[in-house]
């Protein structure tokens, strides 16, 4: 019987993947999902946000190498810590999924610096990060790029105004680096959620009880996402999520806005 010619998930996008935001809710659920299809995986965080208690957890459940950086992705020198600290390795695999902090709340209600700051960690970093190691990629004729994008990022939306802006620009750029890199083997995904069961999501002011609180957990997204990376540059996660993602885009761009808006002001019992 002849070998079969498709390599396995770590051949790949192995022998390392790097995750950007990786100590805990969605970015740690895609260490440990990496892990577990046999990549070791760089773990980048903040300091102080329980980075080697969670790469340690990583090691424990799943026998990998695990590397981990701290790094503030929103500082200018974002590369220059994460570069030399992975110099040595084979990055087959870049996760951009930090993105959820100082997300909700009106506009024009804090500094214009608390939405810098999340444009920074949302696109400055993805850009950054991308631009960096996807010449590796690119030049090893293999690997994978995961961004995060959002329902929130389909309309502008009133209590997420630079978030939503934000995770459409993720989008966009997903989808444009899946044009220039596919030719050379190398295959990017943007991932549009809706509500995850986050740390930061649950601690974000909701209405609701968090411990009730409807949505996805962070280990489903994580796995869906890189089942899907190569077969699209996009790709609604949840059943539910691409008939609201469908929704939406039918609608004119005044009643889109309306309902995302309504949404969201349900979500944290604003008037």
């Amino acid at each position: 019987m002849a070998d079969d010619p498709s390599p396995s998930f770590a051949d790949r996008y192995g022998p390392w993947g790097l995750v950007l935001g990786a100590s805990h809710g969605i970015g740690n659920a895609f260490a440990h999902e990496l892990a577990a299809r046999g990549v070791s995986v760089v773990m980048a965080a903040r300091p102080d946000d329980g980075l080697d208690a969670a790469a340690d957890a990583v090691r424990a459940a799943h026998g990998v190498e695990v590397r981990t950086v701290e790094v503030d992705l929103i500082a200018d020198d974002m590369i220059g810590r994460l570069a030399p600290a992975t110099a040595d390795l084979d990055i087959g695999l870049l996760a951009c999924v930090a993105g959820g902090v100082d997300s909700v709340g009106r506009f024009l209600d804090h500094p214009a610096e608390r939405a810098e700051r999340l444009v920074r960690l949302n696109c400055l970093a993805p850009i950054r990060a991308c631009h960096h190691y996807g010449s590796h990629l690119r030049a090893r004729g293999r690997g994978g790029i995961v961004l995060i994008s959002s329902l929130a990022g389909v309309f502008g939306t009133d209590g997420t105004v630079a978030y939503s802006a934000a995770k459409s620009f993720d989008l966009v750029l997903a989808q444009g680096l899946w044009a220039e890199l596919r030719p050379h083997g190398v295959d990017v995904i943007g991932l549009v959620l809706g509500n995850v069961r986050t740390p930061t999501l649950l601690a974000s002011g909701l209405r609701h009880d968090p411990d009730t609180f409807p949505g996805m957990e962070p280990d489903e997204v994580a796995r869906v996402g890189l089942d899907r990376l190569g077969e699209a540059p996009m790709w609604v996660v949840g059943d539910d999520n691409r008939m609201i993602y469908e929704t939406l885009r039918t609608l004119p761009a005044v009643d889109g806005i309306d309902a995302m808006s309504a949404g969201v002001r349900a979500q944290y019992g604003w008037d």
